[in-house]
């Protein structure tokens, strides 16, 4: 199981934002090993100088000329003096810099000479310099004071969010054109008519759009052709079967038995021819059009069921129907049509009554199911059924085997799915799994 997510945009932005924190981190650590600590260790060290050089004059001049002294060297050197005997308020360092900083006075003075963090505007880092007398002296840590590290932080986040976002309309620019692309492989998948490929976006998405449209196309030319050659394979087949038919029936030397069996088997070969052309057809000429898929349903079963179709009765007939409302969907009512024509046909042929067409919507799915009471089929048989030029073991050999793949086809052309399923109280169910494509 991979760890990346599934989509090129998220992968994407994510990977740009990986780049962007990296290198945030990349510049933040040689900022701060290179620049920062360097800079606090020359400070301490001059602060621990200064605090020898002030320990020194309180102890070699006079009370009297000690004042003067130690005021003039504090301006001097920038430094503050604390001479009170209970020193400076204060506490432990805790930021990076005041670490550093109070880690280069221990080194320096060594533990007897005691330190205090002031915290406020400005930051003053204390250290006392003499016991007696009592004097602490402190720097005050101008401009990277406490106060200052928020916003600081604040700088960063602001300019690492609009780092993010640069990268997020970076990456929706390098996918929108995937997801067009998507789209526009699935109207050929449907067999739409393809609309010309975007324009924009980067060059090999372009590129890749374009091969696209012209394999459409040219798919589409080449469809159009075989129908062609098909209406004419079917006018060169069926007229002279029409002729042999007429032949027989009005050939006065061949009997009853042997001119029925003759004309069976001349009605054998149409059907097989019919069911050849329609397999290679697929009503791909026909376009994608709204469709009350109800009264689709409800139109294909009273055409097969004829006078017999009551679905108020109180006994069961033929075919009874239990529909909830399925509404206007986006699919090709000829070659939905003739699957459920198909699946009802065979039903009835193979199956036994009462036949039942039911149909459910949920979550985002329509589901047709149609039932039949018969032997059904054994478990080996519902797979290769859906295949081509396959037919059931208990079923003639009359028929080509190619209508429940036919069938099948089309409903993947609709992006759904044909199955058969055995019934545990006896029976079939040819099931239909369709997305609901309201318009």
């Amino acid at each position: 199981m991979s760890l990346l997510p599934d989509s090129a945009f998220t992968r994407a932005a994510l990977l740009i934002a990986v780049a962007l924190i990296v290198t945030q981190l990349l510049v933040f650590v040689p900022l701060r090993q290179l620049i920062i600590a360097p800079a606090m260790e020359q400070m301490a060290i001059s602060l621990a100088d200064t605090s020898q050089l002030i320990a020194h004059l309180l102890q070699t001049e006079d009370a009297p000329q000690r004042s003067q002294s130690l005021s003039h060297l504090s301006q001097a050197l920038g430094v503050r003096l604390d001479q009170t005997a209970a020193g400076p308020p204060g506490g432990e360092p805790g930021l990076y810099y005041q670490r550093v900083f109070t880690r280069v006075l221990k080194q320096r003075l060594g533990t007897t000479h005691p330190y205090r963090v002031e915290t406020g505007a400005p930051t003053v880092i204390w250290v006392r310099a003499s016991q007696a007398p009592p004097a602490w002296v402190g720097l005050a840590m101008r401009g990277i004071e406490a106060g200052a590290v928020p916003v600081i932080l604040i700088w960063i986040g602001l300019g690492l969010s609009l780092a993010l976002l640069i990268g997020f309309l970076l990456a929706r620019s390098l996918t929108s054109g995937l997801r067009r692309l998507v789209g526009f492989a699935r109207r050929i998948g449907r067999g739409e008519e393809p609309a010309e490929p975007p324009s924009t976006g980067p060059r090999e998405v372009r590129e890749l759009s374009q091969a696209m449209y012209q394999m459409a196309r040219a798919i589409r030319r080449n469809a159009e052709e075989r129908s062609l050659l098909l209406a004419g394979i079917s006018h060169d087949l069926r007229t002279p079967l029409a002729r042999m038919r007429l032949s027989l029936e009005l050939a006065p030397e061949i009997n009853d038995e042997t001119r029925d069996s003759m004309v069976e088997d001349i009605d054998a070969i149409d059907t097989t021819v019919a069911d050849f052309i329609a397999s290679v057809r697929d009503e791909h000429d026909e376009p994608v059009n709204d469709c009350d898929l109800d009264a689709l349903i409800r139109q294909t079963a009273k055409r097969l069921a004829g006078p017999r179709m009551d679905t108020t009765a109180a006994i069961d007939p033929e075919i009874s129907l239990d529909l909830e409302p399925l509404g206007l969907q986006r699919l090709r009512p000829r070659a939905m049509a003739r699957v459920l024509e198909n699946l009802l046909l065979n039903a009835r042929r193979h199956g036994a009554p009462p036949i039942q067409v039911e149909a459910r919507r949920r979550l985002g799915q329509i589901r047709v199911s149609i039932f039949d009471h018969g032997p059904g089929v054994t478990a080996d048989e519902l797979d290769r059924l859906l295949d081509p030029f396959q037919r059931g073991r208990a079923v003639a050999s009359t028929g080509s085997g190619l209508g429940l793949a036919t069938a099948r086809r089309i409903i993947q052309e609709h992006g759904g799915e044909l199955s058969l399923h055995q019934r545990p109280a006896g029976g079939l169910e040819a099931r239909i799994e369709l997305p609901d494509r309201q318009p």
